[in-house]
């Protein structure tokens, strides 16, 4: 079927060789510039109306509970950082991990720059502190930041929600430091909640007071476009 505003073009640009039309008429001049302008820009426009609300789009997702508060000394802590949030039919792209360790007296950082590419450290005790992914069910409401304190924490790793992430379940030192882009990569699945937490021992505060943080960046994207596949594969 032969396209109407095609048909439309012809007859006006007939009409106006045929002087039935007079062009000099300004009004007249800017009909014909827009009929032509749609004829060359309607294959052009983007299929959706708003590229803010585009499920197809990789949309950015950042995270991160900011710095701790100072911690007892005589007790164990257990917090939450960061999380990530992947609602039903999408799929998440985690892109970074960046954790955050420092005394709070400024004695000692253990993410300045002078010590990348040192995750342990053989006379600070930072390697007490245990680093712990777990994932869980997500319905639309998120859960208030998990914080939790005591003396002598016994099996620490039951008091969290949720389960070991597959990917990550733990990890101790410094391995992913602030600002060190693409350090780790992984999958999100639809309906999913990834949170990050960290086990600070009292042990590990006898000499230091650590305020600590963390930071997720991830994508999301619709689960129902094509490109999601190809990203989930590309990951």
């Amino acid at each position: 079927m032969r396209n109407p505003f095609m048909e439309a073009t012809e007859v006006l640009e007939c009409a106006i060789k045929s002087r039935v039309i007079d062009v000099s008429i300004p009004w007249e001049s800017q009909a014909m510039r827009a009929i032509r302008a749609l004829d060359t820009v309607k294959d052009s426009l983007a299929p959706y109306l708003n590229i803010d609300q585009n499920s197809q789009a990789l949309r950015p997702q950042i995270h991160t509970f900011g710095r701790s508060p100072l911690f007892e000394s005589n007790e164990d802590h257990l917090i939450e950082l960061a999380r990530v949030v992947v609602p039903e039919m999408q799929i998440g792209y985690l892109d970074n991990i960046e954790q955050y360790l420092a005394d709070v007296n400024g004695q000692f950082y253990a993410t300045e720059s002078q010590y990348w590419g040192r995750p342990y450290n053989e006379t600070i005790p930072i390697n007490d502190i245990n680093w712990l992914f777990r994932i869980e069910d997500f319905h639309g409401l998120q859960p208030p930041r998990f914080e939790y304190s005591a003396v002598a924490i016994g099996n620490y790793r039951s008091l969290l929600p949720g389960i070991g992430w597959p990917d990550l379940p733990e990890f101790q030192g410094i391995w992913y430091p602030a600002t060190d882009d693409c350090s780790f990569r992984a999958n999100i699945a639809p309906g999913k909640m990834l949170r990050l937490f960290a086990y600070v021992p009292s042990s590990s505060l006898q000499v230091y007071s650590w305020r600590i943080s963390g930071r997720l960046t991830a994508r999301v994207q619709s689960a129902r476009c094509e490109e999601s596949l190809q990203n989930t594969r590309l990951m």
